[in-house]
């Protein structure tokens, strides 16, 4: 891998057919130090090597369209996958999940248990939490 930002470890695990790798800071990015580990992407183009992006903790990101760019961050036990893009300053947290051909953006938050899914665009500021289910 070539960029200046992050690494893939040798821990990896199999979700639904897709390899997915630890991944380790190469140097401070927003509030992660160089040198922490971060969470499981499969691709390099998964999280973008621009920004103040991360996925963080026990979060995964997967799938050859799944992108995590900007300053947006993917942590705690949060899903991403599909189609997903997950840009600007956007947060999923928790147990969250999304997929599918939804977008993220602005300073939105997805967290608790929600699920976002199908063709749903979410762009503004705003919080979802708890239990919900989002899907267009």
């Amino acid at each position: 891998m070539d960029n200046d930002k992050y690494d893939f470890t040798d821990d990896s695990i199999v979700i639904c057919g897709h390899r997915l790798h630890r991944i380790v800071a190469k140097r401070k990015i927003g509030y992660v130090e160089a040198g922490q580990l971060g969470g499981y992407i499969e691709l390099p183009s998964n999280l973008d090597s621009e920004g103040d992006c991360w996925v963080g903790q026990e979060a995964k990101v997967y799938g050859y369209l799944a992108t995590v760019q900007d300053d947006a961050l993917v942590f705690g036990n949060a899903v991403v996958h599909g189609a997903t893009k997950v840009m600007d300053q956007a947060m999923i947290c928790d147990d969250s999940h999304v997929n599918g051909y939804a977008g993220m953006g602005k300073i939105s938050v997805v967290g608790g248990c929600s699920v976002i899914c199908g063709d749903a665009h979410l762009f503004g500021d705003f919080n979802v939490v708890d239990e919900v289910i989002i899907s267009k």
